[in-house]
Protein backbone atom coordinates (compact mmCIF):
# COMPACT_ATOMS: atom_id res chain seq x y z
CA UNK A 1 0.00 0.00 0.00
CA UNK A 2 0.90 3.24 -0.80
CA UNK A 3 3.24 2.38 -3.83
CA UNK A 4 2.83 3.71 -7.12
CA UNK A 5 0.62 1.90 -9.47
CA UNK A 6 3.01 0.17 -11.71
CA UNK A 7 2.90 -0.16 -15.91
CA UNK A 8 5.02 -2.93 -17.04
CA UNK A 9 8.07 -1.59 -19.62
CA UNK A 10 6.87 -4.07 -22.44
CA UNK A 11 2.61 -3.27 -21.70
CA UNK A 12 1.24 -0.62 -24.41
CA UNK A 13 -0.89 2.34 -23.58
CA UNK A 14 -4.68 0.90 -21.78
CA UNK A 15 -7.73 3.00 -20.63
CA UNK A 16 -7.33 2.86 -16.94
CA UNK A 17 -10.41 3.86 -14.81
CA UNK A 18 -9.28 5.27 -11.33
CA UNK A 19 -11.85 5.18 -8.62
CA UNK A 20 -12.20 7.69 -5.99
CA UNK A 21 -13.79 6.80 -2.98
CA UNK A 22 -13.88 4.45 0.24
CA UNK A 23 -12.82 0.96 0.55
CA UNK A 24 -13.04 -1.45 3.24
CA UNK A 25 -14.52 1.75 5.23
CA UNK A 26 -11.49 3.82 4.89
CA UNK A 27 -10.36 6.68 2.46
CA UNK A 28 -8.73 4.87 -0.52
CA UNK A 29 -8.74 4.76 -4.51
CA UNK A 30 -8.28 1.83 -6.67
CA UNK A 31 -7.15 1.37 -10.74
CA UNK A 32 -8.86 -1.02 -12.70
CA UNK A 33 -6.82 -2.00 -16.31
CA UNK A 34 -9.48 -3.85 -18.18
CA UNK A 35 -6.67 -5.14 -20.75
CA UNK A 36 -5.32 -7.21 -17.85
CA UNK A 37 -8.33 -7.26 -15.81
CA UNK A 38 -6.60 -5.78 -12.65
CA UNK A 39 -7.97 -4.41 -9.53
CA UNK A 40 -5.82 -2.20 -7.36
CA UNK A 41 -6.69 -0.67 -4.31
CA UNK A 42 -4.21 2.29 -3.83
CA UNK A 43 -3.79 4.24 -0.52
CA UNK A 44 -2.90 8.23 -2.11
CA UNK A 45 -2.14 10.48 1.05
CA UNK A 46 -2.20 13.51 -0.71
CA UNK A 47 -5.92 12.59 -1.68
CA UNK A 48 -6.90 11.74 2.26
CA UNK A 49 -9.82 14.53 2.03
CA UNK A 50 -13.24 14.43 -0.50
CA UNK A 51 -12.04 15.08 -4.20
CA UNK A 52 -14.21 15.33 -7.50
CA UNK A 53 -12.70 14.56 -9.93
CA UNK A 54 -13.75 17.31 -12.92
CA UNK A 55 -11.91 16.25 -16.09
CA UNK A 56 -8.88 13.64 -16.94
CA UNK A 57 -7.00 12.96 -20.14
CA UNK A 58 -3.26 11.86 -20.94
CA UNK A 59 -2.96 10.24 -18.02
CA UNK A 60 -3.75 13.46 -15.39
CA UNK A 61 -7.30 14.47 -13.21
CA UNK A 62 -8.21 17.58 -12.83
CA UNK A 63 -9.11 17.71 -8.94
CA UNK A 64 -11.76 19.66 -7.07
CA UNK A 65 -11.12 19.83 -3.52
CA UNK A 66 -14.17 20.02 -1.65
CA UNK A 67 -12.54 21.11 1.68
CA UNK A 68 -10.32 23.65 -0.08
CA UNK A 69 -12.41 24.59 -2.96
CA UNK A 70 -8.61 24.67 -4.71
CA UNK A 71 -7.92 23.41 -8.24
CA UNK A 72 -5.45 21.07 -8.97
CA UNK A 73 -4.08 18.45 -11.42
CA UNK A 74 -2.78 15.16 -10.34
CA UNK A 75 -1.58 12.20 -11.68
CA UNK A 76 -2.38 8.69 -10.29
CA UNK A 77 0.97 6.59 -11.65
CA UNK A 78 3.57 9.09 -10.47
CA UNK A 79 2.23 10.76 -7.32
CA UNK A 80 2.80 14.06 -9.26
CA UNK A 81 1.05 17.36 -8.37
CA UNK A 82 0.42 20.95 -10.01
CA UNK A 83 -2.10 23.25 -7.76
CA UNK A 84 -4.07 25.64 -10.01
CA UNK A 85 -4.27 29.14 -8.20
CA UNK A 86 -7.46 30.09 -6.35
CA UNK A 87 -10.93 30.85 -7.63
CA UNK A 88 -13.45 32.07 -5.86
CA UNK A 89 -16.52 31.17 -7.51
CA UNK A 90 -18.11 27.54 -7.45
CA UNK A 91 -18.14 25.70 -10.69
CA UNK A 92 -19.94 23.22 -12.60
CA UNK A 93 -17.87 21.72 -14.87
CA UNK A 94 -14.10 21.80 -16.41
CA UNK A 95 -12.00 20.79 -18.91
CA UNK A 96 -8.06 21.45 -19.78
CA UNK A 97 -6.38 20.95 -23.54
CA UNK A 98 -3.34 19.28 -22.82
CA UNK A 99 -0.94 17.54 -20.29
CA UNK A 100 -0.44 20.45 -17.82
CA UNK A 101 3.21 20.25 -18.12
CA UNK A 102 2.73 21.28 -21.72
CA UNK A 103 2.92 25.02 -22.17
CA UNK A 104 0.44 25.38 -24.37
CA UNK A 105 -2.13 23.88 -21.21
CA UNK A 106 -5.14 26.08 -21.01
CA UNK A 107 -7.77 25.09 -18.39
CA UNK A 108 -11.69 26.18 -18.77
CA UNK A 109 -14.06 26.09 -15.36
CA UNK A 110 -17.63 26.48 -16.17
CA UNK A 111 -20.02 28.63 -13.95
CA UNK A 112 -23.89 27.97 -14.71
CA UNK A 113 -26.63 30.79 -13.43
CA UNK A 114 -29.32 28.46 -13.60
CA UNK A 115 -32.14 31.51 -12.99
CA UNK A 116 -30.67 33.63 -15.41
CA UNK A 117 -28.97 31.71 -18.33
CA UNK A 118 -26.09 33.37 -17.79
CA UNK A 119 -22.61 31.17 -18.03
CA UNK A 120 -19.34 32.14 -16.74
CA UNK A 121 -15.89 30.76 -18.14
CA UNK A 122 -12.87 31.23 -16.22
CA UNK A 123 -9.87 30.76 -18.57
CA UNK A 124 -6.22 30.44 -17.36
CA UNK A 125 -2.95 29.45 -19.05
CA UNK A 126 -0.87 26.97 -16.51
CA UNK A 127 2.32 28.05 -16.04
CA UNK A 128 1.83 31.04 -17.96
CA UNK A 129 -0.60 33.37 -15.86
CA UNK A 130 -1.20 33.10 -11.92
CA UNK A 131 -4.91 34.08 -12.17
CA UNK A 132 -7.65 33.53 -14.35
CA UNK A 133 -9.62 35.60 -16.84
CA UNK A 134 -13.32 35.49 -16.35
CA UNK A 135 -15.95 35.99 -19.56
CA UNK A 136 -19.94 36.04 -19.15
CA UNK A 137 -22.14 34.40 -22.11
CA UNK A 138 -26.20 34.82 -22.02
CA UNK A 139 -27.47 31.59 -23.23
CA UNK A 140 -30.00 29.31 -23.20
CA UNK A 141 -28.64 26.37 -23.70
CA UNK A 142 -30.23 22.86 -22.56
CA UNK A 143 -26.87 21.03 -22.32
CA UNK A 144 -23.60 21.93 -22.78
CA UNK A 145 -20.59 19.77 -23.91
CA UNK A 146 -17.12 20.56 -23.76
CA UNK A 147 -14.87 19.33 -27.25
CA UNK A 148 -11.00 18.71 -27.22
CA UNK A 149 -9.17 19.79 -30.20
CA UNK A 150 -5.88 18.14 -29.25
CA UNK A 151 -5.21 14.76 -31.13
Amino acid sequence: MGQPFQLQQDQAPSPLLFFLGEFSGETKNAIYDPLKKAFSVVDFPELSFQIQCLASGLGWLLLLSRRTTSLFFFDPLTRRRIDLPYRSSVFNAATFSTAPTSPSCTVLAIERDPYYGKFNFDVLRVGREKSWTRHHILLALVSLVMLSTEE
